[in-house]
C-alpha cells in the first residue's frame, strides 16, 4: 500500500478493514498508516501479505482507533492478490 498525504498537516489515518462494506468495526481493522506531515509519503509492504477473508474497505479517519471520517488524508493505491 502506498499513500501520499495531501498538502495539509492535519493528522489523518489511512486504514484497511477486513470487511467489504463497513469501516467502523475495530476488530476488522487490519492496517493503519498515520499521515501527520503535509505531502509525506507512506509505504507498507509485507512478503507474507495481509489476509483479508471478508473483502477490503479503505478509509481515512481522524484518530487511529476512531471512526470519524477524515478529509485531509491522502491519495494512493493498494495491490490485492489471491494467495
Amino acid at each position: 500500500m502506498y499513500v501520499k498525504k495531501l498538502a495539509s498537516a492535519t493528522d489523518n489515518y489511512v486504514k484497511l478493514f477486513d470487511n467489504a462494506t463497513v469501516d467502523t468495526t475495530t476488530t476488522d481493522q487490519r492496517l493503519v498508516l498515520p499521515l501527520f506531515i503535509a505531502s509525506e509519503s507512506v509505504f507498507w509492504v509485507s512478503h507474507a501479505g495481509l489476509p483479508m477473508a471478508n473483502g477490503v474497505t479503505v478509509t481515512q479517519h481522524t484518530t487511529s482507533e476512531g471512526t470519524t471520517d477524515g478529509s485531509d488524508g491522502g491519495d494512493g493505491f493498494i495491490i490485492i492478490s489471491a494467495a
